[in-house]
This record gives C-alpha cells, structure tokens and sequence, in this order.
C-alpha cells in the first residue's frame, strides 16, 4: 500500500534495496531510518505495511531471472536519468554505462537461447509424441481390423499422401 507520506514510499527504488537488507539481516531499521530521516518505526511500518511482498517472485519461477533482469534495466534507465538530470555525466559514469549494456545485452542473449533449445525441447518432445501416437494406430489397424478393412484404410492413406 502506496503512502504518499512516507519518504520510502516516495524512493522504491532505493528503499526496494533497504527492505530486502532488512528483511535479510543486513541492515538495521536504525540505519535505514538515518538513510531516510525518519524513526525506525516509519521504516518497520513501511517494510511491514506498506511493502507489497507478494509482488516478489520465487526463484524456483521460471520468469524470475527475467523479470530480474527487466527490473535492473529499469534501475539502470533511472540511475543514467539521475546522472543526465544531474549533468554528472564523465567518461566513468559512460564507461560504466557501456559496460552495464554489454552485460545486460549478453543477458538477453543467453535468455534467448535458453528460450530457443527449451521451445526446440519441446518441439522434439512433441514430435516424438506424434510418432508414438501414429505407430499404435498403425499397430492398431494391423492388429485389430480385418484385412479387407485394412486395405480399405491403407488405401484412403496413400491416395491422401498422393493429393497432399
């Protein structure tokens, strides 16, 4: 819950990174509210109160390094509005920058061939399950049907493999 009065509230992104010290043990309310200018119990109602814990996702979801990565990219955007806004930028701060891109582009790259060998994955799996499929219906119609039935249906198949 959004509180237009609390000072972490008005900073997610910063207070994101002191919530998941807290919640870890890291750091001390006390620091976070010096951090903040506020008392330790504004900062344990907003971590208790005003945090959304159910917006974080487990690590055991497959979207979790995704959704991961699209929050560091915006943490980036937002750091690089910062340094813009601020006209901080220098030949450290774009170094940075670059460096930072490279790494996240090579992110998405390996996303994306993980994407590619588990969709491929799933395709042979599929594949093979059409195979399986189609012998126990051929064993079927060997086995089960009467030879003229199985003339019958052999016939229907290759005149459809012919006009197809």
């Amino acid at each position: 819950m959004y509180d237009e009065h609390c000072p972490m509230c008005q900073n997610p992104v910063r207070s994101m990174s002191w919530v998941r010290l807290i919640i870890n043990n890291r750091r001390s309310s006390l620091e976070c509210a010096t951090a903040f200018g506020m008392t330790p119990e504004q900062v344990n109602d907003h971590v208790y109160n005003h945090f959304d814990a159910e917006g974080e996702m487990s690590p055991d979801n497959p979207d979790y390094i995704r959704n991961k990565l699209l929050k560091l990219i915006q943490i980036i955007e937002i750091w690089f509005d910062e340094i813009v806004v601020r006209d901080d930028v220098d030949r450290n701060a774009i170094d940075a920058a670059l460096s930072i891109s490279k790494e996240i582009r090579s992110a998405l790259k390996l996303i994306g061939e993980l994407d590619g060998k588990l969709n491929q994955g799933q395709a042979d799996f599929q594949l093979i399950e059409l195979k399986r499929q189609y012998k126990m219906l051929t064993d079927t119609v060997m086995m089960e049907l009467c030879p003229e039935c199985q003339d019958k249906i052999l016939h229907a198949v290759e005149q459809k493999a012919l006009t197809t």
